[in-house]
């Protein structure tokens, strides 16, 4: 949902509400009384056309996967990677001889870097020979997606890089704003078809990222779709084999680390990580670096990551020699290890709220969401704007363990991994999150003025409603209760201020 600034505060977790309305969803209806009509292509959209040309691609859908493929190939190390132009399986599909490349990795093993570099690749081609067409997707834990929102954010991206195929998306626009409901997954796919059978392209490449990510029933959703689709189409994932035999004309290539993509990896921390980088000039120690950790990443580009970072803290010869000789085999003692270093340094609480938070968060938080949610006082629960941090320190104190993505400003857990252990971890050590998340949100309620007025419960609406409504529907009886102690904030209201309360609890506002 698009939040617009308020003139409350300085941002924070709940400034960027105002102006936002909070409605019930309106009915999908998936319409069959109209049809795309294959016209002449024009060479570009004319300039009265063009605030409507903005419209419909901002219609289509609201996820910018430009921006987050731009993070992705920004995290990559030079010079690695480049064995995937190399090998038979991959070619052969970026020269159009293979339907469905589904590429299947191990956690960690670099195949959202590798998907955005063949990415990368294409777009460089696309942008030389406009017809090739070119488009992807990023399936992320975090934000978990439906059919329809995947296949409406490709063909955004289709219609963006090809205005002369907004004829086919135009008739599909016109009905549905007539009737305010939104296409359906079989429209959407309609659409894309008649597109791709177009005589506008030559070669049409499509490619998702962390199909493993996506919910159970979307991730059949959309084989469905693109098998039945005239489009070169790459996957990347974890092993899936339950739903193998849904693609059985896929083509299917491990993904594997290369060592010297991981040495290349380590060569670039190093230039980064001055400290670690005067050490290791001595004498041999730079070989005994790179073989030590080649050798217990387990072929883990996440895990040799970290591992360079608990280097990047020795202070001399014998520091480093004691770390090497007690670097962490295996991701979750890495984590566990991660974890004792954020115990033992100046901010370890301000670490271990950021990462609850970066847990049990429904969808992915902006930096200064998340800056103005850890500046509420944890003993008093009041909000404190002294206490804010920038994010330099924030990222710093978390050891690596949460990630900032620049042209997004969104920060998330460095992998899905961390949040499968670190989940476990908060409970074992005793952080009560969702007593947290509540009191947090709570203190920004009455930080921006939220007073109470006439308090009436209803939770004949499942699902939607009210804060406290939602809470009671989703099971969180602890925020139940302590929403229903406040008496100087309106609980029942379903305004716009809520929209923390809303994004913490799972609700999109629809």
């Amino acid at each position: 949902m698009p939040a617009q600034d308020g003139p409350w505060m300085e941002g924070g977790i709940l400034n960027k509400a105002q102006g936002v309305h909070i409605g019930g969803s309106a009915t999908l209806i998936a319409a069959q009384n109209y049809n795309v009509y294959p016209m002449v292509a024009q060479s570009d959209v004319s300039e009265k056309d063009a605030q409507l040309f903005e419209k419909i691609v901002e219609w289509l859908s609201d996820v910018n996967y430009h921006a987050i493929q731009a993070d992705n190939y920004g995290k990559r190390a030079e010079g690695t990677g480049k064995w995937a132009f190399e090998d038979p399986m991959i070619s052969k599909w970026l020269e159009g001889a293979l339907g469905i490349l589904w590429g299947i990795g191990m956690p960690g093993a670099g195949k959202t870097v590798l998907a955005s570099f063949i990415i990368d690749h294409l777009l460089q081609k696309a942008k030389a020979n406009k017809r090739i067409c070119v488009a992807f997707a990023f399936s992320r834990y975090t934000d978990q997606f439906t059919g329809e929102k995947l296949l409406g954010g490709l063909l955004r991206q289709v219609v963006e890089d090809h205005p002369s195929t907004l004829q086919f998306v135009k008739p599909m626009y016109d009905h549905h704003c007539l009737r305010r409901t939104r296409p359906s997954q079989k429209e959407l796919i309609d659409v894309l078809r008649a597109i791709f059978n177009s005589d506008l392209f030559d070669e049409r490449y499509c490619t998702l990222d962390g199909l493993d990510e996506a919910l159970d029933d979307t991730q059949v959703d959309v084989l469905d779709a693109f098998s039945n689709l005239p489009v070169n189409f790459l996957i990347m994932s974890r092993p899936l084999p339950l739903l193998k035999e849904l693609v059985p004309e896929a083509t299917f290539i491990d993904i594997l680390v290369h060592d010297a993509d991981i040495e290349q990896l380590i060569e670039e921390k190093l230039r980064r990580t001055r400290k670690l980088r005067n050490l290791v000039e001595k004498d041999d120690w730079k070989e005994r670096v790179v073989k030590t950790i080649v050798e217990k990443s387990s072929g883990m580009f996440i895990l040799a990551s970290l591992q360079i970072d608990m280097l990047g803290e020795c202070m001399h010869i014998k520091d480093l020699r004691s770390a090497l000789e007690a670097l962490p085999m295996g991701i979750n003692t890495m984590y566990k290890v991660t974890m004792e270093r954020i115990g033992g340094r100046p901010g370890s609480d301000l670490a271990l709220r950021a990462l609850t938070w970066l847990v049990y968060a429904r969808e992915s938080l902006m930096m200064d969401d998340l800056r103005h949610a850890l500046a509420v006082n944890p003993t008093a629960f009041t909000y404190d704007s002294e206490l804010l941090v920038d994010s330099e320190t924030l990222l710093s104190a978390c050891c690596g363990l949460i990630t900032l993505e620049t042209r997004t400003s969104l920060v998330r857990l460095v992998h899905y991994t961390a949040h499968d252990y670190l989940k476990s971890y908060l409970l074992k050590v005793g952080v009560d999150a969702e007593a947290m998340l509540a009191w947090t949100c709570i203190s920004r309620l009455r930080g921006c003025g939220l007073q109470h007025e006439n308090i009436n419960i209803n939770f004949s609406c499942p699902g939607k409603g009210t804060a406290l409504m939602l809470a009671a529907n989703s099971g969180y009886h602890k925020i139940v209760k302590l929403l229903l102690q406040q008496k100087d904030i309106d609980i029942s209201a379903a305004t716009d201020e809520h929209l923390a309360l809303f994004r913490v609890l799972g609700w999109n506002g629809e």
